[in-house]
């Protein structure tokens, strides 16, 4: 006698949407202090899961370009103002160097 097992559909996973999930354990920085980022970036910014230097500083070409792809006007500011190079003097801290290339923090 041969008998077949029931099959079992599982119902994907709802996606969850990047503002849905909360940012790491540790406070988020203060991405206004990079040239070039406002309020509304910064909100851009949070619902795409970005809350810190560290999340910028490790950007990789694909990033960028999805990132891009969210900032409407503002698209292209991530290479033209250097976020990348500013959060990742803002991540290790180094305001002295910071401040001699991009002026003083907010």
């Amino acid at each position: 006698l041969i008998v077949e097992a029931p099959t079992i559909v599982l119902a994907p996973p709802e996606p969850v949407a990047p503002s849905d999930v909360a940012p790491s354990d540790r406070a988020p920085d203060d991405l206004m202090l990079i040239k070039g980022i406002g309020p509304g970036l910064v909100r851009t910014l949070n619902g795409l899961g970005v809350y810190r230097f560290d999340d910028i500083a490790s950007w990789m070409p694909e990033d960028i370009e999805m990132i891009n792809s969210h900032l409407g006007e503002y698209r292209g500011a991530i290479i033209r103002d250097e976020w990348i190079q500013q959060a990742r003097l803002l991540a290790r801290g180094d305001m002295e160097a910071f401040q001699q290339r991009y002026g003083h923090l907010r």
